[in-house]
């Protein structure tokens, strides 16, 4: 049960890192989707509404109740046959004036069920004898027209099929509507945003399922098998040479051992700026106790330029320089777990390896295994803030 809750907290865990690592990726999208659904519901049309009332007169008095529960069954067989729409075309029930039917997507060759979704529906007058036809239009006008030029149609259809049972006739006309309807968009933009959420946030779950990002430096020690050096929060900005990063002090003093430090910063990918910058801080930490030499195998350049006012740190670009002698410390930068590392460091120089958040897993499991035996001495665990 235990496993299984840590399961879970873990999973839970590295989902919660993963949607705040995508909060840009999450906020672009909702916006988007949000202009999206805006620009959709902008571009409909405003619709009209209105209807016409058609009443059933049963032949005989007994079947009323009959009839009340089978008008709305006759009436949908009658309207969705097909003749009712053509009718209504063919005998001109509707006038296309400037072509206003054709503005709605409706052709003069038009399909019945055309019709029936887009513009004309029925709707039964519930425990009654009456039928209600609706015509929606994005002109007034010809919204009314639908509905009194359909139910004319209807009418004349449902007295020929069924005269037998009843005789049908129009109760009320319908009238040119002054006011719009809600469009069927109006909504899309807040669907747009949270189509934009979800989409950000199946995004973050796919990076946690593919990449198995590090989150926590337990599970950095415990993938390199080696212990724990230090957790260290990294400022965005380069320490000056009075604000050294917190916590580094206690992490030189692990690696010093009681003895000269000879350390060597190997970046886990996608740490090569943090060992970098690991390594340069170090030898700052040092510099006051004395002489301090900092081999830059890459940019070297750079370096130099960031300790020249540090009287006591000389920088170097060759482990093997004769700058470096027994009694002063020694830190190497700019080494990577894909270099060859028993080349390049001295004997007896311990190797941190820098770890930063959200690494995949296997990137680490990799740099690990490039060490012989021995040769690494724990992790450092490094977060940006």
């Amino acid at each position: 049960m235990t496993r299984h809750r840590t399961q879970r907290t873990d999973a839970a865990s590295h989902l919660w890192w993963a949607l705040r690592r995508y909060t840009p990726l999450l906020l672009l999208l909702s916006v988007l989707g949000g202009v999206a659904g805006a620009v959709a519901a902008s571009a409909e049309k405003d619709r009209y509404e209105t209807s016409a009332l058609i009443v059933a007169t049963p032949q005989e008095l007994g079947e009323t109740r009959s009839l009340t529960e089978q008008l709305p069954h006759f009436a949908y067989a009658v309207f969705a046959n097909g003749r009712v729409a053509a009718r209504a075309i063919d005998e001109g029930s509707l006038v296309f004036e400037s072509d206003k039917l054709l503005d709605e997507h409706v052709p003069l060759a038009i399909e019945s069920d055309k019709l029936l979704d887009e513009h004309v529906r029925l709707e039964p007058v519930e425990f009654t004898l009456a039928i209600r036809v609706r015509g929606t239009a994005g002109d007034p006008q010809l919204a009314r027209r639908l509905a009194n030029g359909v139910a004319s149609v209807l009418i004349t259809e449902m007295n020929s099929a069924l005269s037998e049972i009843a005789t049908f006739k129009m109760q009320e006309r319908a009238r040119t509507p002054e006011a719009t309807i809600p469009g069927r968009t109006r909504a899309t933009a807040p669907f747009g945003v949270i189509a934009g959420i979800v989409l950000a946030a199946g995004i973050a779950c796919l990076s946690v399922l593919a990449r198995r990002p590090l989150i926590g430096p337990d599970e950095a020690t415990e993938l390199a098998g080696v212990p724990l050096l230090g957790t260290l929060r990294l400022s965005r900005k380069a320490t000056s040479q009075a604000g050294l990063t917190p916590g580094l002090g206690a992490m030189v003093r692990r690696l010093s051992r009681d003895r000269t430090l000879r350390c060597a910063f190997v970046s886990c990918r996608g740490a090569e700026k943090e060992a970098l910058r690991l390594a340069s801080e170090t030898a700052r930490a040092l510099a006051p106790n004395g002489r301090v030499v900092l081999v830059a195998t890459e940019d070297c350049v750079s370096l130099s330029a960031a300790h020249d006012g540090d009287k006591n740190v000389y920088v170097v670009d060759d482990p093997r320089s004769a700058a470096i002698d027994e009694q002063c410390p020694v830190v190497i930068a700019g080494l990577s777990a894909d270099h060859d590392i028993s080349r390049i460091v001295p004997p007896e120089t311990i190797c941190a390896l820098v770890v930063r958040v959200g690494v995949a897993q296997a990137a680490v499991e990799d740099a690990a295994s490039q060490f012989a035996d021995g040769e690494l001495a724990g992790v450092v665990f490094v977060r940006s803030r």
